[in-house]
């Protein structure tokens, strides 16, 4: 009798105590991302066939240059990139990203412009315009290629025109932008020669 009497005690507080147990509820705060600052370069040089540019960006961010994965900042920002051997752009100028929206054009000392023969005095004659931009999205990753424009001397490069904005110049016929924050991105294309003389703009195309 005593042991089934404690056994029914036990039962009661055990229920007694269930009851008392509080409930948690849990708040999940999604905080907006910061919004990013272009990459500052602080060196940006070549010597010989050896590239060597210096900067801040944001914290543990792969740096491409040109679209080209190169480095990696540190956990306070900044970076260094050596690269030997480095093929110098035509117009020794590079694009630096760290990933965010934002690209920085840097020009590299130590650099020499190397372009077609001078153009004839009096070339007012442009490029043909750029036929076919198409483009591709892996990611938040875009690439864009086009066929080839034709000059009467010869085509120094193109610029790549992202919402009426100016993204960057490329001696191909291909471009990368990387990093992209959603949204609506719409391209197109010219092609320039050395009298500076632009084409037409290229077919657009819209990404989103």
């Amino acid at each position: 009798m005593m042991n089934t009497t404690r056994i029914a005690r036990g039962f009661k507080m055990a229920r007694t105590v269930r009851w008392l147990v509080p409930t948690t509820a849990v708040l999940i705060v999604a905080l907006a991302e910061p919004a990013f600052a272009a990459v500052t370069v602080t060196r940006a040089e070549v010597s010989g066939s050896g590239l060597r540019i210096e900067g801040s960006a944001i914290a543990a961010r792969s740096i491409t240059v040109d679209g080209i994965v190169m480095g990696t900042s540190d956990s306070s920002g900044s970076f260094r990139i050596q690269r030997d051997p480095y093929t110098r752009p035509a117009d020794c100028t590079v694009d630096v990203k760290d990933g965010s929206t934002a690209v920085t054009v840097t020009r590299l000392s130590g650099c020499t412009v190397i372009g077609p023969v001078p153009p004839p005095p009096g070339d007012t004659t442009p490029p043909t315009v750029p036929a076919n931009l198409v483009t591709t999205l892996v990611g938040t990753t875009i690439s864009l290629s086009w066929e080839i424009s034709t000059d009467d001397t010869a085509v120094t490069g193109y610029r790549v025109t992202r919402n009426n904005t100016v993204r960057g110049t490329t001696n191909d016929t291909t471009f990368l932008e990387s990093g992209l924050a959603a949204g609506t991105y719409t391209y197109t294309v010219a092609a320039f020669d050395g009298a500076g003389n632009t084409s037409g703009q290229s077919n657009s195309v819209s990404v989103t």
